[in-house]
């Protein structure tokens, strides 16, 4: 894994940086939890998920991302946050099920566990860094043109 400042995994706009990082969340997690065998199936499906979405957020960036016009930039990133969407919504399918077999105490780590090994939505587009926010134009102006915007009802 490459490093970054002060020893930190190297940020990529993919988030590849954090997939260690989930997957070591996810190994202390079920061992915290003390999974029973009769609820392994369910730690293996919602397992199962988070690792489908980790391993979408590995593969490479489209070599077209910055082909077509604007909109057909647009909907390209569309296209990849609806589908982590659905990734997401299929590791909380897994989540209730995984939860309703567990004891109190196992749900009281799970309130505590479960959280952190869920993937950071975000696109993985160029651009789409989950360590900053967004760079904005200076208040007033439209990048590249310095024409001022029009003023803003507040």
């Amino acid at each position: 894994m490459e490093r970054g400042p002060q020893g930190r995994p190297a940020v990529t706009a993919s988030g590849s940086h954090l997939i260690p990082v989930i997957e070591q969340q996810l190994v202390e997690a079920r061992t915290q939890l003390g999974i029973r065998p009769e609820q392994e199936s369910l730690w293996g499906a919602y397992q199962g998920r988070v690792g489908a979405l980790l391993a979408d957020q590995r593969r490479p960036r489209p070599a077209n991302e910055t082909e077509g016009n604007a909109l057909q930039q647009i909907e390209r990133k569309i296209d990849i946050v609806r589908n982590r969407l659905t990734a997401l919504e299929d590791i909380a399918e897994a989540a209730h099920k995984l939860y309703a077999s567990l004891d109190d105490a196992q749900k009281d780590k799970a309130d505590r566990l479960l959280a952190a090994t869920v993937p950071v939505f975000y696109s993985g587009i160029a651009g789409d860094r989950m360590d900053e926010a967004p760079k904005m134009p200076p208040r007033g102006r439209m990048p590249g043109l310095g024409a001022p915007l029009p003023p803003q009802d507040q």
